[in-house]
């Protein structure tokens, strides 16, 4: 979704590696970009990735995002999988408070929230989940972010911090949790 807008952080390398992999795996990925007023069809695609963007593009799409709710919501609970990242991920859930104090209402796909905050938390980042239940794994990735992102109440964390930031923006404390959401 919105590959022009959000598109800072890699995402059409994102593309081609979920390409590479598929084809690795014996399937053929077809890639439809979809932007501003392109309507979403539920059942058509068993992905959707939305990628991530500075505060400046997040408030490009969010009222067209805003738009597609609920067509979004129809193929997720349709089987349809979503994968977002940074400023897509952002205006999946609830809100999105900018670092200016732009608010920018989500679509409420996720139970969460995220408010920008005054340091910008770059590095790699280890954590602790249980993909299948009952079986720990660990995660390596790398995060680039200011945002503080906060489950509601009885919301499922995909993970604990093992090694970089939590939520609260310190480093290598394993008991802060990453805050995703499986969907």
């Amino acid at each position: 979704l919105y590959p022009d807008y959000l598109n800072i952080y890699a995402d059409r390398g994102n593309i081609a590696v979920l390409t590479r992999r598929a084809a690795w795996r014996g399937h053929e990925l077809e890639v439809t970009a979809l932007g501003m007023g392109d309507p979403i069809a539920p059942g058509e695609h068993d992905l959707y990735y939305v990628g991530g963007g500075q505060d400046r593009e997040q408030l490009l799409v969010d009222e067209d995002l805003a738009r597609k709710a609920e067509p979004l919501q129809e193929a997720v609970d349709g089987g349809a999988a979503v994968l977002a990242v940074c400023g897509g991920y952002q205006l999946l859930g609830r809100g999105y408070r900018g670092f200016h104090g732009e608010d920018m209402p989500g679509i409420g796909l996720l139970p969460l929230e995220t408010v920008a905050g005054e340091r910008r938390m770059i590095g790699d980042v280890l954590i602790e989940c249980e993909l299948e239940r009952g079986e720990k794994r660990t995660v390596a990735g790398f995060e680039n972010h200011a945002g503080r992102t906060h489950l509601d109440p009885g919301a499922e964390p995909l993970g604990r911090v093992l090694a970089g930031f939590g939520n609260d923006g310190e480093s290598g404390e394993a008991e802060n949790v990453i805050a995703s959401e499986k969907v």
